[in-house]
């Protein structure tokens, strides 16, 4: 009983911070913005893709796969970065759940919240770009390289959609499997920005990542040694398997998300040391 009246409470904290986050000014301007996006890359994937000269129609979930595959692109880690600027919202609200609260359950809240933020922007990406691309769209459950291949259209090499992919999953399992890595690059970001207000530095976690997402275009990435690496060479499913060789990128994959497994674990244990020792101030100066 104990258990569930913990866990209740946990939840409870998560789902009103939740709450607080998205009837805020600046995530509503940015959900307007996301839905506008979506759009947009709608109606130019409507125009069809293209293979050695052919003109593929692809299904919905291939078309979503796409997207998930490269993370929506670097707008949409730009986007989702401006909607969680703040970790945690720093209004006087947070003290009331402390004061009602334990640290260690405040803390365990505010994971779950950013579990629960990630998600939903996920799904809002998802939701939206399937909106649009739907009319245009069949849904069909084979990936449509398989059969122009075998009508000898083009060959193996030359596929839109990777064989390791094609061979390994269907169109819609292939998409929940390339949103597991845009998921830990972005939980992996949200924890960086609550250990930072953590610690007293609030605008630390979102500088750090706006250099990170701006990186690859800022930087000379051509003059660095090829054997660094960027934090947004993990990003997406596409830049996670980008310098693998065939066959192994799913093996690739699974050592990429072990890893985000290890960080984000550890990113959690840090946050629990702090807010057992930290003095929370939270109040707005407002």
């Amino acid at each position: 009983m104990a258990n569930i009246k913990h866990d209740h409470a946990v939840t409870q904290m998560a789902l009103s911070n939740l709450d607080a986050w998205v009837n805020s000014p600046r995530v509503l301007s940015m959900i307007v913005c996301m839905v506008v996006y979506c759009v947009m890359q709608g109606v130019v994937d409507q125009g069809g893709f293209w293979v050695a000269g052919i003109e593929l129609q692809l299904t919905l979930p291939e078309k979503l796969f796409v997207k998930l595959y490269n993370s929506f692109y670097n707008m949409g880690s730009l986007l989702f970065l401006v909607m969680v600027s703040e970790i945690p919202r720093r209004i006087p609200f947070q003290h009331m759940m402390l004061i009602r609260s334990t640290r260690r359950k405040w803390i365990t809240s505010q994971c779950l919240y950013c579990a629960l933020m990630v998600i939903l922007t996920i799904l809002l990406l998802c939701m939206t770009y399937m909106l649009v691309v739907f009319p245009d769209s069949p849904l069909g459950n084979t990936f449509t390289d398989n059969e122009f291949i075998a009508a000898g259209y083009y060959e193996q090499e030359d596929s839109f959609i990777p064989a390791y992919i094609r061979s390994q999953f269907t169109p819609w399992s292939a998409c929940l499997i390339s949103a597991v890595p845009m998921f830990f690059f972005w939980y992996t970001m949200v924890l960086v920005i609550l250990l930072c207000s953590m610690m007293g530095h609030p605008m630390l976690g979102p500088s750090l990542y706006g250099f990170i997402l701006f990186a690859p275009i800022t930087l000379l990435t051509e003059c660095l040694p090829s054997w660094l690496v960027l934090p947004t060479d993990f990003n997406s499913l596409g830049a996670i398997v980008s310098k693998c060789v065939e066959g192994g990128e799913l093996s690739h994959l699974g050592e990429v998300l072990i890893g985000y497994l290890a960080v984000d674990i550890g990113l959690i244990f840090i946050l629990y040391r702090i807010a057992l020792h930290t003095d929370f101030a939270f109040f707005d100066k407002k």
